[in-house]
C-alpha cells in the first residue's frame, strides 16, 4: 500500500485514505496494517511527553530545587501529571537530584496529593 509509504504517521495515512481523523478510525486502520504486515517504522513519533531531551531535562534539574521548578524551566505546567511524569524521565535518565529536598525516586507521589496531607488540611 504506497499510502503507509508515503505518510509520516496515522493521522497523515487517516488523511490520505479520507478516513475521518479519530481515535477508533487510528486503531481499526492501525490493526489492519499490522494484518498486512506493513511497515511504519518510517513514522514520525510524536508524543507531546518527549518534547525535552534528557539533556534538557537535566540541565534544567541541575539548577532547580525542586520538581515545580524542573517544569517551570522546561516551559511546562507544573500540573501534577507533568511532575509526575518530568519524575518517571529523571529516574529513568538516571538524572542526579539529590540535592532536591525531598527525594523523588521512583515510588514518589507529590506530597500536596498524598491522603495523609489531604487528612491533615
Amino acid at each position: 500500500m504506497s499510502a503507509v509509504a508515503e505518510a509520516r504517521n496515522w493521522t497523515d495515512l487517516m488523511r490520505r485514505l479520507g478516513l475521518k481523523v479519530s481515535g477508533g478510525q487510528r486503531r481499526v486502520l492501525q490493526e489492519r496494517v499490522v494484518e498486512r504486515g506493513l511497515d511504519t517504522s518510517h513514522f514520525v513519533k510524536r508524543s507531546p511527553y518527549r518534547k525535552y531531551p534528557d539533556s534538557a531535562i537535566a540541565e534544567a534539574a541541575a539548577s532547580s530545587s525542586s520538581l515545580r521548578e524542573v517544569a517551570l524551566k522546561l516551559g511546562a505546567d507544573p500540573a501534577s501529571g507533568t511532575l509526575s511524569h518530568i519524575r518517571r524521565r529523571i529516574h529513568a535518565a538516571g538524572i542526579d537530584v539529590r540535592h532536591f529536598p525531598v527525594s523523588i525516586g521512583p515510588t514518589w507521589t507529590c506530597p500536596s496529593l498524598s491522603k495523609s496531607s489531604r487528612k491533615q488540611q
